[in-house]
């Protein structure tokens, strides 16, 4: 399976879809541009980074109804990377998409309607890339219903290609990231974050 990357636009409208929210303390990279913290444009919702804030309100756009951090899956390891929480999970249903399709994400629109993972990554580190690894390895039907959204894939897995096509192997789904904040930003939707690309790790 190819890394998703491709530019399309499209005209949408829709309403805001309320989330869950786990309760989790922050984590940020100290050199992360993360920017943690309550969106009163979210319903008071805490994300962890600006990327994931604005994904949410894309989501929103689309009536894509999401949750945020649902859901933690563990690995039976006694140390180590032991877990891994998925950003969102999503369901896609055409009914209730008002959109019409010109510029979109290659691929994403030919997604089945269902429940989706949703990782969000500004940049893979070799902890995160193991997070996922050991997560197609112990939650292998979970890992296919799995879309990481990781900014400049191609730069990302520059060293670890092998790695990359293990996940793809899995079923995992890859998409550039940029495409997503790049839509946002044209659609000029209510609350948009400038330079909302940092993400935690």
């Amino acid at each position: 399976m190819r890394i998703e990357g491709g530019t399309k636009a499209l005209s949408v409208g829709g309403l805001g879809v309320a989330a869950k929210w786990s309760g989790r303390t922050a984590y940020q990279h100290p050199q992360s541009r993360a920017h943690g913290g309550k969106r009163e444009d979210l319903g008071g919702q805490y994300f962890r980074s600006s990327a994931e804030a604005n994904l949410a309100r894309l989501f929103n756009r689309l009536r894509v109804h999401w949750e945020y951090e649902p859901k933690e899956f563990f690995f039976p390891l006694p140390r180590g990377t032991t877990s891994f929480l998925p950003d969102f999970s999503i369901t896609i249903c055409r009914r209730g998409l008002h959109l019409r399709l010109n510029t979109w994400p290659s691929g994403l629109a030919a997604l089945d309607e269902g429940d989706y993972w949703v990782e969000a990554k500004g940049w893979m580190t070799p902890q995160s890339l193991t997070r996922l690894l050991r997560f197609a390895k112990y939650h292998p039907l979970e890992a296919r219903r799995l879309l990481v959204l990781v900014h400049n894939p191609e730069k990302a897995f520059r060293d670890c290609i092998k790695k990359r096509e293990k996940l793809q192997a899995a079923g995992v789904r890859i998409f550039d990231l940029r495409v997503f904040l790049e839509l946002g930003k044209m659609l000029k939707l209510p609350g948009w974050e400038e330079g909302g690309g940092g993400c935690k790790t």
